[in-house]
């Protein structure tokens, strides 16, 4: 090992001049054949693709398997589960549990990680109660995106202080000399 300039020992890799030579000549067979060794590669992952395929799909099904499984059994229950039991995304269920309207049981213990864990049979009975009330809940819409120009323009205005007070000067003006009504037609 020899000592850097930077203070840590590195081991150096030493190549014999036989080994400089056979990298050299690799480098320049895989220049001249780039296009075929691509095709190449990207044969092989199309025939190996379906495979790979399945047994992600076999792995995952597995491990969602003993998720479930391990889930039925626990007397606890998650903010994940729950929302997998009522059937909206876990950000509801989020919404839900800090609106003290719908009154949803308070956990019961944390994981340590800081994950919440709520009594499943204080869920049970509160199941049928907020899978009406979520049923009503409305589609939120996405929002708008802006792009181009328009981008331009929203960025100039966040950034131009200058533009932001003249504005507001004129907006407090015409509140002062009465022009703003907020839509009473005074003439008098």
């Amino acid at each position: 090992m020899k000592l850097q300039l930077d203070g840590s020992t590195a081991k150096i890799k030493v190549k014999t001049p036989a080994q400089i030579i056979k990298a050299i000549s690799n480098k320049a067979y895989r220049e001249e054949h780039k296009h075929e060794l691509r095709l190449k590669r990207l044969a092989r992952g199309a025939v190996n693709k379906p495979m790979i395929k399945a047994t992600n799909k076999n792995e995952y099904d597995r491990t969602k398997e003993k998720e479930l499984l391990e889930q039925e059994d626990s007397p606890l229950v998650t903010l994940k589960s729950i929302s997998r039991l009522v059937g909206v995304k876990e950000a509801v269920i989020k919404t839900l549990r800090d609106n003290p309207t719908y009154d949803m049981p308070s956990p019961k213990m944390a994981r340590c990680d800081g994950t919440d864990l709520y009594c499943r049979d204080e869920i049970e009975e509160w199941l049928p109660f907020i899978q009406k009330a979520v049923a009503f809940f409305p589609n939120r819409k996405k929002l708008i995106k802006i792009s181009g120009a328009a981008l331009q323009n929203v960025t100039f205005m966040k950034n131009n202080l200058e533009v932001i007070r003249y504005c507001d000067e004129i907006r407090r003006k015409q509140l002062l000399d009465g022009r703003i009504t907020n839509g009473r037609k005074d003439f008098g």
